[in-house]
């Protein structure tokens, strides 16, 4: 499934034909992978295909973050068939999905280390690819947890906490948390990112205390 995938994926950047199709079956052979799942709505809808509406559906489904693209797709495909009661009745389906989004994006905007947290429950692998991340000069350690949240609890939200040694012409706190923001990007998670080289910081210090995995770098 994973060759599959990037094949699709593959041919779909590169514009070869057919490459909707394979994108399509790839998506029915991965029912929960929401990227594979939106691009097939899109790329169905797109030509008038009104199957597409269902993987969207999937991809809001598989990942609620995608609903403001997902839906838009959507909405584009009723406009052209000048569809307004199914539109009414999407957007009726939707809104619940969306006030749901807004409200886990400003829980998920900041973290003081108050918060409840549990273990972090990933992989061999997935922590490898953090440890990668983390191999930046002047890292000393880094907390990892899986916060409890009360919006979309199924979308979970980790934090880590990096701790550094202050050198006189090191990178600043603010560089390394973008650089590791940026190496992130494309992990499966979504990662709250704290970087500080005070003694004490109280993130850093909340996840020692209270139960964050050490990650050795």
């Amino acid at each position: 499934p994973a060759q599959r995938r990037e094949r699709a994926l593959a041919a779909l950047a590169l514009d070869r034909p057919g490459a909707a199709a394979l994108v399509v079956e790839s998506s029915d052979a991965a029912p929960d992978d929401a990227e594979l799942a939106l691009r097939a709505g899109a790329l169905l809808t797109q030509d008038d295909d009104e199957r597409g509406i269902a993987y969207l559906e999937r991809a809001m489904t598989a990942r609620p973050t995608t609903t403001p693209l997902a839906a838009a797709f959507a909405r584009n495909f009723f406009a052209r068939r000048h569809d307004g009661a199914r539109v009414a009745a999407f957007e009726a389906r939707i809104q619940a999905r969306v006030d749901a989004i807004a409200a886990a994006r400003a829980e998920r905007s900041r973290f003081t280390g108050a918060e409840p947290i549990e273990p972090h429950g990933l992989t061999e692998d997935e922590l490898a690819q953090l440890r990668r991340a983390l191999d930046l000069p002047d890292n000393s350690a880094a907390y990892l947890a899986r916060r409890r949240v009360a919006h979309l609890p199924d979308v979970p939200q980790l934090v880590l906490a990096v701790a550094r040694n202050k050198t006189k012409y090191g990178t600043s706190d603010g560089n390394v948390a973008t650089l590791l923001r940026d190496d992130l990007a494309s992990f499966p998670y979504d990662v709250y990112v704290v970087v500080s080289s005070r003694p004490r910081n109280p993130v850093v210090e909340a996840l020692r205390a209270t139960g964050g995995t050490l990650l050795r770098l």
